[in-house]
């Protein structure tokens, strides 16, 4: 007996799942903009480290004195002949 209440239970699921993409394809394409937010952000978590992490080399390459301890030969200090 609880083996078909567990069928049952399956069946109608699966078939709310595909009466649900059914109506899904027949609306045709709509533009959602919770979808086109979403993956905005998702872009945007992949992209802020990246940009911060540049920003933060950049700024660490301006300051003569910190490059200095590392390598003691500026290279700006060569001379074009």
């Amino acid at each position: 007996m609880t083996s078909t209440r567990h069928e049952d239970f399956n069946e109608r699921l699966m078939l709310s799942a595909h009466r649900r993409r059914m109506d899904e394809e027949r609306g045709g394409p709509k533009s959602d903009w919770r979808a086109i937010g979403l993956c905005l952000l998702h872009v945007g978590v992949l992209f802020v480290p990246v940009v911060f992490c540049m920003l933060l080399l950049a700024g660490v390459s301006l300051h003569k004195s910190a490059t200095a301890a590392i390598d003691p030969i500026e290279t700006g200090s060569i001379t074009q002949r």
